[in-house]
């Protein structure tokens, strides 16, 4: 007995088809690797990526989740301490992580936690002034409760366009780290671009200094993150000698199509 299949069932099973032919001329090519075990996973993610490095090429390791760029970026600085290509002194930064709700949650008193962190980018009710913080004090009846310089005021939920929600997490910085700028901001005259990758030349109990000579003081947070590792959004738009995808079976549900074609 045959069996039906409607147009649009068709479309996709050619689509399935072309996506695996394409897959399979990356294996041809001895382009991708497969294990078992997480740890000889990043293991070789590493070797591959210093190797690379060595050869004085550029190189760039892009995943689909934070966490797994995270354990990526982990692995391989240990290698680089080991290895003496990072300075011997680190210092922890407070970096700003953002937490991307909707407008929506923004507008719910519910999503704001004590110590989260608001950043205005525009003028709001209340003389919120753009590149402003306040730290989240606290929810009350009438709504949420912002701290700044201690004085306290009402956000003003209802211009949620006006502002951004931000955790503040640690990270741990040498002479030698890559790190990435997560947000345009200003230092001085200079400007610094969201995605933008750049190498520690050297740090203090202050500042940071880029490869372009560039100062940065963290005396409050920032936003950088590490640029070893990398989502394949935000590696958009970058040139370098050598890519690395990490795809583990544990991020299949956020390794769509679209993610994938982008990373290679």
């Amino acid at each position: 007995m045959g069996r039906v299949v409607d147009g649009s069932s068709l479309r996709n099973r050619k689509r399935k088809s072309s996506h695996r032919k394409r897959f399979d001329t990356l294996d041809n090519f001895g382009a991708i690797h497969e294990f078992e075990d997480k740890a000889e996973r990043l293991a070789e993610i590493a070797r591959t990526y210093l190797a690379t490095r060595k050869e004085g090429k550029s190189s760039l390791i892009v995943a689909p989740t934070h966490a797994e760029c995270r354990a990526i970026a982990d692995v391989i600085r240990d290698q680089q301490k080991k290895q003496g290509l990072l300075g011997a002194e680190e210092y922890r930064i407070a970096r700003l992580s953002k937490l991307n709700l909707t407008e929506s949650q923004k507008r719910d008193p519910i999503s704001y936690q004590l110590g989260q962190v608001v950043e205005f980018h525009r003028r709001a009710r209340g003389e919120c002034k753009s590149g402003e913080r306040w730290d989240v004090a606290g929810t009350v009846a009438q709504g949420v409760i912002a701290l700044k310089d201690g004085h306290t005021k009402l956000l003003p939920l209802g211009q949620t366009g006006s502002f951004e929600l931000y955790t503040s997490q640690d990270i741990v910085l040498a002479t030698g780290d890559a790190v990435r700028i997560t947000k345009n901001f200003r230092v001085g005259a200079r400007q610094l671009r969201n995605n933008e990758l750049c190498t520690v030349k050297a740090i203090d109990g202050r500042n940071i200094v880029l490869n372009d000579n560039r100062v940065i003081s963290y005396q409050r947070p920032l936003h950088l993150d590490q640029g070893i590792a990398v989502t394949s959004h935000a590696a958009q738009g970058k040139t370098v000698d050598e890519v690395i995808v990490s795809v583990p079976v544990a991020a299949f549900s956020q390794a769509s199509q679209a993610q994938f074609y982008v990373s290679m």
